[in-house]
């Protein structure tokens, strides 16, 4: 995986792209690419680790990180609560 199809990757997912369309993309760009659907899911399952290993170094435990996840999620839903 060269480094401009890693950072195509990224900010494909980061548009809220699938990784097929990712794919497609990159193909277009470069029909030769190697890139297999697998190769764009393992990057995206690594990014991801690196995500939560980062916080849970900040945080101490991965149930901290879910419980900052699920606060974050509550109060980002609860200004769109009607009362």
């Amino acid at each position: 995986m060269t480094p401009e199809e890693r950072a195509k990757i990224k900010e494909g997912h980061t548009l809220g792209y699938s990784p097929s369309q990712i794919l497609r993309a990159i193909r277009t760009g470069n029909p030769n690419s190697a890139l297999i659907p697998r190769d764009i899911y393992n990057l995206l399952a690594s990014l991801r680790i690196e995500e939560l290993n980062g916080q849970h170094r900040l945080n101490g435990s991965p149930s901290n990180v879910l419980i900052h996840a699920l606060g974050n999620y509550y109060k980002s839903s609860a200004g769109n609560s009607r009362t």
